[in-house]
């Protein structure tokens, strides 16, 4: 797939965080992407892809390199009112 996708979060202080990743698999029930920012499994993240916004929680992590493999299970989800969402 390798799609773009942007990732919103807070951390455990409340600070605000994004990443830039590539979407790597998406499904009805969840999505998984690869960020060069690792997020904390439990951390609770807005994405936004071309077919969509989504909110969810990460359920798994794991570092390959310099980038992180991250599972989403997600929470909600808007379609785009057009054909893309701009990034």
């Amino acid at each position: 797939m390798n799609l773009p996708i942007v990732a919103w979060w807070e951390d455990e202080a409340g600070k605000p965080h994004f990443s830039h990743g590539k979407l790597e698999d998406i499904s009805n029930a969840g999505l998984r992407f690869k960020s060069r920012e690792p997020i904390p499994v439990g951390t609770k993240l807005l994405l936004r892809t071309p077919m969509g916004e989504y909110v969810g929680t990460v359920v798994r992590s794991s570092q390959e390199g310099e980038e992180f493999n991250l599972g989403i299970k997600k929470i909600s989800e808007r379609k785009p009112s057009g054909t893309h969402v701009k990034l």
